[in-house]
Formats: C-alpha cells, sequence, structure tokens
C-alpha cells in the first residue's frame, strides 16, 4: 500500500513539474508574436497537441460588453464555429457566460451529469466529456475566455487549475501586448499619413 501510494504521489509530482514546463514553454513562444491571429492559433494548438485535449478555443468579449465572440477555434469543427460567427452572451449560464461574467473558472467534469453550470451539448463537438473555462483577465477587465474541452469525464482536477490559470493569465497579457503593438503601429501609420499631407499642402 505504501508503494502504490509513493508510486501515485511521484506520479502527480512528475505530472504537475511537467504540465508547469509546458505552460512556461507556451508563454515563452506566445510572448513575442504581436499578431492576434497567429498568437491565438499557436497558443490553442499548443494547448491541445501538448496537453492531449481534444478541442480548445478562445473568446473575446465585444466593445459593448455584451458577448463573448468566438476568435479562434482548432480544427474543423473550429472552422465552422468562426464561419458562424459563433458567440455566447457574457453571463449566460454556461462555461463561457459564466467566466467572462466574473473573474473565475468553472468546471464541468461529466457533461452527462447535472451541475450547477448546465452543459450546453454542441454538435460540432459530440465527444466531449469535460470543459474547462479560465476568465482572460487584463487589468481589473475581463477581455475574453479560455475554453478547453476533453474526452475524459474527471479531466480537468482541482490541483491542476493553477496551472491552467497561469497559462490563462500569460495568453491574456499576450493579447493586450499585441493589441498595444497593433494599436501604436496604426498611431504611426496616421501620423506619417498627416505629414505626407502636410508636406504636400506646403509645396503646393
Amino acid at each position: 500500500v505504501v508503494d502504490d501510494l509513493s508510486g501515485t504521489i511521484e506520479a502527480q509530482v512528475h505530472k504537475h513539474g511537467r504540465d508547469m514546463e509546458v505552460t512556461a514553454r507556451i508563454g515563452r513562444e506566445v510572448a513575442t508574436l504581436y499578431s492576434i491571429d497567429s498568437l491565438l492559433i499557436q497558443t490553442i494548438n499548443l494547448i491541445c497537441d501538448e496537453f492531449g485535449f481534444y478541442h480548445a478555443q478562445v473568446f473575446l468579449v465585444d466593445d459593448a460588453g455584451i458577448n463573448a465572440v468566438l476568435a479562434h477555434s482548432r480544427g474543423k469543427a473550429g472552422q465552422k464555429l468562426l464561419e458562424q460567427d459563433f458567440k455566447i452572451p457574457v453571463g449566460s449560464t454556461s462555461i463561457v457566460g459564466t467566466v467572462t461574467g466574473r473573474k473565475t473558472y468553472a468546471v464541468i467534469n461529466d457533461t452527462k451529469l447535472r451541475g450547477d453550470i448546465p452543459y450546453k451539448f454542441n454538435p460540432l463537438l459530440p465527444d466531449t466529456r469535460a470543459e474547462l473555462g479560465l476568465s482572460l483577465i487584463s487589468g481589473e477587465q475581463v477581455i475574453g475566455a479560455l475554453d478547453i474541452q476533453s474526452k475524459e469525464t474527471g479531466a480537468f482536477k482541482e490541483e491542476d487549475i493553477p496551472t491552467f490559470m497561469l497559462l490563462a493569465d500569460q495568453l491574456a497579457i499576450a493579447i493586450t501586448n499585441a493589441r498595444l503593438v497593433n494599436q501604436s503601429n496604426k498611431r504611426i501609420q496616421q501620423i506619417d499619413q498627416l505629414n505626407r499631407q502636410l508636406t504636400g499642402s506646403a509645396w503646393q
């Protein structure tokens, strides 16, 4: 029994160490990307490939703060959802609605059981048996949600949540930085255009 317990603890420690290592690597790889599309594609692919999850996607809250709009979603199913302009109302009774309405995370570890948060079945993702949603927070504002889905019930254990929260925080920072860089580039272009117009007027 002692050997079994020791082996279990060792396996958990090894898994936690590997998960933290993968999370750190994802953070490093996306930190230098300033295209929002490239950033989201890279993050979602790394989450699914490295952690072995069935599906992952990112929602971004619209400017009005009314809807969480799907920004990137994995694979063919994700592409179809994007083509539908898929969105979920902020604060609605769903995983994504809950985490965009509050600065929190939400878990459904068995989609076939009735829980506090009702599972919203999606026919494009029929094999989902567990789902984790995490707020993406910039400063004091929720800017979106990271949604991860698994084919396995009980896939998201309480002790693993801090790792995924760290991942969500890294993603939120990367998105905020990319937005700032894009805004700065736009301003530079506008100033450059204005300077050319003023120079042209002066010559005339």
